[in-house]
């Protein structure tokens, strides 16, 4: 075999070598995807070396012998190539055996048409030397399947390319390495090929696809092993990014959204604007704040947000990272979400219910409080008065004068003790309030007549100035015990002479505002402040009346439940006015509660 080289068989037989090297090198060293690379670069490389071979033969046996060989690199470059594209983009589950085999075939076909093409002719209709130039160079004329092959060639190509556009638009800023350079060696061996189809050779016969291939294919390979170039490859993205269970966002050093995964479009449903390419983070979270000023600071950290999702709160943890290229120029960030809201939650109602139990352990501790001062002190005290008269201690006459500083002993005893029953009740039950329509005058008449021999008893006169047609929609005992204990607190702190005044008026918000008004002592300014704190205190009356501090928190409690206000105004040695709003029966159209004992209060208003 005589052979006879020259500047172009030199260069593709160099390069090739060279080319067939750095692809045992990339099999060695690499892995994944990179190997896939390899294969490309092996078959570019047999190209190059045989395609040298063949501008370097003198006769036309010895040029169809190493273009048989040549095509071996020629028809399976493609398949080489959209096999690597597929597992670059992590698509790798589209080779299923039957794909394999359609892209498998035409090649396969190819080869066997060049090798036995003397007996048919379909891939080239005649071959022959053409020896009118600097070297002798094979002369060919496509045949039929010459022309399949190209249009398949072209295919496999374009669709490489087509995957890589895609895949890349969306992040071009991450992935702007890979996408130069692979783009570069999808288009431009593919540029060279069609000028060849179309005449525009060197030497009017000399291919210089394979020079392309060889540059392109040097580039990627240099670029892999010297710049680790596929480092991050959109594989990442396909099958690491979007199987995660966290949210993903790359911002460029702008700020602006360049690229997310799947998940963080079902985290943020319903506020993700479109597009969300090139939205700021702090149009995606304006009330972020700490997260947008770590982002803004281009530093690393951790931050907790919560995010306003179709009216419902959501919680997220953001891993902040921020990326640089060459440890000093700042090119984006990544952010990482992590959904947890169901944590947040299970967190929120772990502290309601160790609220709750805490609450339950000070009602505990003030029920004890109650029941070893204010109740069992004047049940011994009785039961000692009693022992003694039994056993002649205490004669009749003696008895007599204890009998009414007795009865008012078990009176305020029996009145503490209504009050804690139900108030415990409720608390420890959680009774809710069973609304009914109560006719306020009547309500406030009935507890003034239950209170006034105690009244009396000091010389303090009750007025009720409250007129007979409003009407309040609350529970009725626990209003009554509202308007007893505040009545009876008044009592207390009165002196002989005193007035108390009961009066209610239609508020312009539907609820009936009750006060009860007194010309008592009036309440220090340190006292006021404390009167509806959690914390139960008592102060002696102006007959030394003792209290077991249980009443105003009852009633707060109470009107609370009822959907009410409470508060209270004094001067000190002027009076006291304490107010409770309810709602007003009469107007519960208007003021917009759907609560279902309000709803029954509508139908009992109804007329018939």
């Amino acid at each position: 075999m005589g052979l006879e080289f020259n500047v172009y068989s030199v260069v593709l037989l160099t390069a090739g070598l060279f080319t067939l090297f750095i692809s045992c090198l990339i099999f060695k060293k690499l892995d994944g995807t990179r190997r896939w690379f390899s294969l490309l670069t092996f078959l570019i490389s047999l190209w190059a070396i045989t395609y040298g071979f063949e501008l370097s033969c003198l006769t036309l046996a010895d040029m169809l012998f190493w273009i048989n060989l040549e095509y071996i690199g020629i028809a399976f470059l493609p398949t080489a190539w959209i096999s690597f594209i597929i597992h670059f983009t992590g698509k790798e589950k589209w080779l299923s055996w039957q794909a394999l085999f359609l892209i498998f075939i035409i090649p396969v076909i190819t080869v066997g048409m060049v090798w036995t093409n003397t007996e048919h002719h379909l891939h080239y209709t005649t071959v022959s030397i053409d020896k009118e130039h600097a070297f002798p160079l094979l002369n060919i004329k496509p045949g039929i399947w010459y022309r399949v092959f190209t249009v398949y060639f072209y295919f496999l190509l374009a669709w490489g390319g087509y995957l890589l556009i895609r895949t890349f638009k969306q992040a071009d800023q991450i992935y702007k390495k890979q996408n130069r350079s692979i783009l570069l060696g999808a288009f431009i061996p593919w540029i060279v090929n069609f000028l060849y189809h179309l005449g525009l050779r060197p030497q009017e016969h000399i291919d210089l696809t394979p020079f392309a291939f060889i540059a392109t294919g040097l580039m990627i390979s240099l670029g892999l092993l010297r710049y680790k170039l596929f480092d991050i490859i959109p594989i990442g993205r396909e099958k690491v990014i979007n199987a995660m269970h966290d949210g993903f966002l790359i911002l460029d050093h702008n700020d602006r959204i360049v690229d997310f995964n799947e998940n963080t479009l079902t985290f943020l449903e319903g506020i993700i604007p479109n597009p969300l390419i090139g939205t700021k983070l702090i149009q995606l979270f304006p009330n972020a704040k700490h997260l947008n000023q770590i982002v803004q600071d281009r530093i690393n950290g951790n931050t907790e947000i919560e995010v306003n999702i179709n009216n419902q709160s959501a919680f997220f943890d953001v891993s902040v990272t921020s990326l640089f290229q060459k440890n000093t120029i700042y090119s984006g960030v990544a952010l990482i979400f992590r959904d947890i809201t169901e944590l947040k939650k299970d967190a929120i109602q772990l502290k309601i219910q160790s609220d709750q139990l805490s609450e339950l352990n000070k009602l505990k501790d003030r029920v004890f409080t109650i029941i070893s001062h204010d109740l069992r002190t004047p049940i011994h005290q009785l039961g000692d008065i009693l022992n003694m008269t039994i056993k002649g201690m205490i004669s009749e006459q003696e008895l007599n004068l204890l009998m009414p500083e007795l009865a008012k002993s078990v009176k305020q005893t029996a009145s503490v003790l209504d009050n804690l029953l139900f108030w415990s009740k409720t608390q420890i039950q959680g009774k809710s309030p069973e609304a009914v329509i109560l006719n306020l005058f009547n309500q406030a008449q009935a507890e003034i007549e239950f209170l006034t021999p105690r009244a009396s008893e000091k010389n303090i006169s009750i007025e009720c100035q409250i007129e007979n047609d409003l009407n309040a929609f609350s529970d009725k005992e626990m209003t009554r015990l509202i308007l007893r204990n505040l009545i009876n607190n008044a009592i207390k702190f009165c002196n002989p002479g005193d007035v108390i005044t009961i009066s209610a008026v239609n508020n312009k918000d539907n609820f009936a505002e009750i006060c009860i008004k007194d010309t008592g002592t009036g309440i220090k300014p340190e006292i006021l402040s404390k009167l509806f704190c959690s914390t139960t205190f008592s102060t002696p009356g102006t007959f030394n009346e003792q209290g077991s501090g249980l009443g105003l928190l009852l009633c707060k409690d109470f009107v609370e439940k009822n959907d009410g206000k409470i508060w209270a105004e004094s001067i000190w040695q002027q009076g006291s006015k304490f107010y409770f709003t309810l709602p007003v029966a009469s107007h519960l159209k208007g003021n917009g509660n759907k609560d279902s004992y309000k709803e029954k209060a509508l139908d009992l208003l109804r007329p018939n």
